[in-house]
């Protein structure tokens, strides 16, 4: 792509050396990284929403994982385009609240919740994918308890065990994942 191509921005950022500069060798042999940036094609990102909200239709509940992307303002966007929030701790669904994804919006899927996470995803009506079978038997007795109360949806993860692939260490369908019921 020619380098008149590149949006403005970007372009002003590398002639100005705040991008693609080489790391800063000080006196004392430490080192200071170069100034960082994070240039987003916001466009691309709501078309990217849009396109996946009308390939599946209504109904369905489409989700960010934020561990793709915490920034803020890329939430918000998200938020915006109707689109929820995957969420794998407390911290991350207490961020997404923050950023305004209403609580209904919010998939909590830790394969390692505690009781309290539990309680508060139940009490605030979020989406909450269970993990294991110990999982399941706390997320029912907090739900029942709250029946009535909460329109917290529960799912289950399944792992379908089909095995590690050609990379066993970072496989999630063995018998051995943390990430679902078998």
């Amino acid at each position: 792509m020619p380098l008149s191509d590149v949006p403005l921005v970007l372009k002003s950022a590398l002639d100005k050396e705040f991008i693609g500069t080489p790391s800063v060798l000080n006196e004392d042999g430490t080192t200071t990284p170069p100034p960082m940036a994070l240039f987003i094609d916001v466009q691309s990102l709501r078309q990217n929403f849009a396109d996946c909200k009308k390939a599946f239709g209504e109904g369905f509940l489409h989700a960010m994982a934020i561990k793709a992307n915490p920034v803020s303002a890329c939430i918000k966007l998200a938020v915006e385009a109707g689109i929820g929030i995957e969420c794998a701790s407390i911290g991350e669904v207490l961020h997404s609240i923050r950023c305004g994804c209403p609580p209904e919006r919010i998939v909590f899927d830790s394969p390692v919740k505690t009781r309290p996470e539990i309680e508060y995803a139940i009490k605030n009506n979020l989406h909450l994918n269970i993990d294991n079978m110990q999982e399941l038997e706390v997320v029912a007795e907090v739900y029942n308890a709250h029946k009535g109360m909460t329109k917290a949806v529960v799912g289950v993860r399944v792992n379908p065990v089909v095995g590690s692939g050609s990379m066993a260490i970072f496989s999630t369908c063995t018998s051995t994942s943390k990430f679902g019921v078998p």
